[in-house]
Protein backbone atom coordinates (compact mmCIF):
# COMPACT_ATOMS: atom_id res chain seq x y z
CA UNK A 1 0.00 0.00 0.00
CA UNK A 2 1.11 3.64 -1.08
CA UNK A 3 0.99 6.69 0.84
CA UNK A 4 -1.21 8.02 -2.38
CA UNK A 5 -3.35 5.89 -1.60
CA UNK A 6 -3.89 6.75 1.73
CA UNK A 7 -4.53 10.16 0.89
CA UNK A 8 -6.70 9.48 -2.10
CA UNK A 9 -9.22 8.07 0.81
CA UNK A 10 -8.24 10.56 3.27
CA UNK A 11 -8.39 13.87 1.46
CA UNK A 12 -5.83 16.96 0.54
CA UNK A 13 -7.19 19.55 3.65
CA UNK A 14 -4.28 20.78 5.60
CA UNK A 15 -4.80 23.33 8.46
CA UNK A 16 -2.06 25.67 8.87
CA UNK A 17 -0.54 29.18 10.19
CA UNK A 18 1.58 31.69 9.47
CA UNK A 19 4.95 31.38 11.59
CA UNK A 20 4.35 35.01 13.07
CA UNK A 21 0.89 33.83 14.25
CA UNK A 22 0.74 33.61 18.35
CA UNK A 23 1.19 30.00 19.56
CA UNK A 24 -2.35 30.48 21.88
CA UNK A 25 -3.88 30.81 18.11
CA UNK A 26 -2.48 27.64 16.93
CA UNK A 27 -3.48 25.78 20.31
CA UNK A 28 -7.02 27.16 19.35
CA UNK A 29 -7.24 25.98 15.80
CA UNK A 30 -5.99 22.45 16.70
CA UNK A 31 -8.42 22.78 19.73
CA UNK A 32 -11.18 23.64 17.44
CA UNK A 33 -10.73 21.39 14.65
CA UNK A 34 -9.43 18.30 16.56
CA UNK A 35 -5.73 17.78 15.09
CA UNK A 36 -2.80 17.60 16.48
CA UNK A 37 -0.39 19.73 14.59
CA UNK A 38 -0.33 22.13 11.77
CA UNK A 39 1.87 22.79 9.18
CA UNK A 40 3.57 26.55 9.43
CA UNK A 41 3.15 28.32 5.87
CA UNK A 42 4.59 31.53 5.09
CA UNK A 43 1.93 34.39 2.99
CA UNK A 44 3.54 32.15 -0.29
CA UNK A 45 1.69 29.26 0.76
CA UNK A 46 5.72 27.68 1.13
CA UNK A 47 6.62 25.31 3.73
CA UNK A 48 8.22 27.12 6.84
CA UNK A 49 7.80 23.69 9.33
CA UNK A 50 5.07 22.18 11.75
CA UNK A 51 3.82 22.80 14.97
CA UNK A 52 2.27 20.37 16.76
CA UNK A 53 0.55 19.71 20.49
CA UNK A 54 3.89 18.29 21.65
CA UNK A 55 5.31 21.31 21.07
CA UNK A 56 3.63 23.55 22.97
CA UNK A 57 3.28 21.31 25.89
CA UNK A 58 6.75 20.75 25.90
CA UNK A 59 7.44 24.62 25.91
CA UNK A 60 4.24 24.89 28.51
CA UNK A 61 6.28 22.90 30.54
CA UNK A 62 9.58 24.22 30.18
CA UNK A 63 8.57 28.23 30.10
CA UNK A 64 8.84 30.11 33.37
CA UNK A 65 7.10 32.71 31.56
CA UNK A 66 3.65 32.46 30.20
CA UNK A 67 3.64 31.27 26.53
CA UNK A 68 0.55 32.28 25.37
CA UNK A 69 2.25 35.22 22.97
CA UNK A 70 5.10 33.12 21.93
CA UNK A 71 4.99 32.93 18.11
CA UNK A 72 4.49 30.09 16.46
CA UNK A 73 8.29 29.87 14.53
CA UNK A 74 9.82 30.32 17.97
CA UNK A 75 8.31 26.80 19.11
CA UNK A 76 8.13 25.07 15.31
CA UNK A 77 9.93 22.65 13.70
CA UNK A 78 11.74 23.98 11.22
CA UNK A 79 11.96 23.06 6.96
CA UNK A 80 15.14 22.18 7.39
CA UNK A 81 14.74 19.65 10.27
CA UNK A 82 11.33 18.39 8.58
CA UNK A 83 10.81 14.73 8.02
CA UNK A 84 8.56 14.01 4.85
CA UNK A 85 7.20 11.68 2.49
CA UNK A 86 6.23 11.57 -0.95
CA UNK A 87 2.71 9.86 -2.39
CA UNK A 88 4.85 7.18 -3.93
CA UNK A 89 6.57 5.76 -0.71
CA UNK A 90 5.10 2.40 0.69
CA UNK A 91 2.94 2.89 3.87
CA UNK A 92 5.32 0.43 5.88
CA UNK A 93 7.97 2.17 4.96
CA UNK A 94 6.40 5.76 6.29
CA UNK A 95 5.25 4.00 9.68
CA UNK A 96 8.35 2.95 10.28
CA UNK A 97 10.36 6.17 9.91
CA UNK A 98 7.52 7.83 12.44
CA UNK A 99 8.37 5.71 14.71
CA UNK A 100 11.63 6.15 14.84
CA UNK A 101 12.16 9.24 15.12
CA UNK A 102 8.62 9.43 17.63
CA UNK A 103 6.60 11.74 15.65
CA UNK A 104 3.07 11.71 14.99
CA UNK A 105 2.88 13.33 11.46
CA UNK A 106 4.43 13.43 8.00
CA UNK A 107 3.62 16.35 5.80
CA UNK A 108 3.68 14.95 1.92
CA UNK A 109 4.89 16.77 -0.48
CA UNK A 110 5.48 16.54 -4.43
CA UNK A 111 9.14 18.65 -5.07
CA UNK A 112 8.65 21.67 -2.46
CA UNK A 113 4.77 21.60 -2.60
CA UNK A 114 2.54 20.60 0.14
CA UNK A 115 -0.25 17.74 -0.98
CA UNK A 116 -1.41 16.25 2.58
CA UNK A 117 -0.53 15.77 6.08
CA UNK A 118 -1.11 12.68 7.79
CA UNK A 119 -0.93 11.50 11.37
CA UNK A 120 -0.55 8.04 13.05
CA UNK A 121 -4.82 8.15 13.38
CA UNK A 122 -4.94 8.67 9.68
CA UNK A 123 -2.91 5.28 9.25
CA UNK A 124 -4.55 3.35 11.69
CA UNK A 125 -7.60 4.04 10.45
CA UNK A 126 -6.41 3.39 7.12
CA UNK A 127 -5.30 -0.20 7.50
CA UNK A 128 -8.50 -1.17 9.92
CA UNK A 129 -10.43 0.09 6.95
CA UNK A 130 -8.36 -2.03 4.71
CA UNK A 131 -8.61 -5.17 7.25
CA UNK A 132 -12.22 -5.01 7.35
CA UNK A 133 -12.34 -5.07 3.60
CA UNK A 134 -10.36 -8.21 3.41
CA UNK A 135 -12.03 -10.11 5.57
CA UNK A 136 -15.43 -9.33 3.66
CA UNK A 137 -13.33 -10.72 0.76
CA UNK A 138 -11.93 -13.67 2.43
CA UNK A 139 -15.61 -14.48 3.51
CA UNK A 140 -16.78 -14.19 0.47
CA UNK A 141 -14.61 -16.14 -1.07
CA UNK A 142 -14.58 -19.18 1.61
CA UNK A 143 -18.47 -19.22 1.81
CA UNK A 144 -18.57 -18.75 -2.61
CA UNK A 145 -21.44 -15.90 -1.96
CA UNK A 146 -20.80 -12.59 -3.13
CA UNK A 147 -21.86 -10.14 -0.04
CA UNK A 148 -22.67 -7.28 -2.20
Amino acid sequence: MTIEQLVARKGTEVYSIQPNACISDAAKLMNENHIGALMVLNENQNIEGIVSERDILRQFVLAKENIHNMLVKDLMTPKKKLIVSNKDNDLRYVMSIMTENNIRHIPIVEGETLVALISIRDIIKFLLENAEYEKELLTEYLSGTDLD
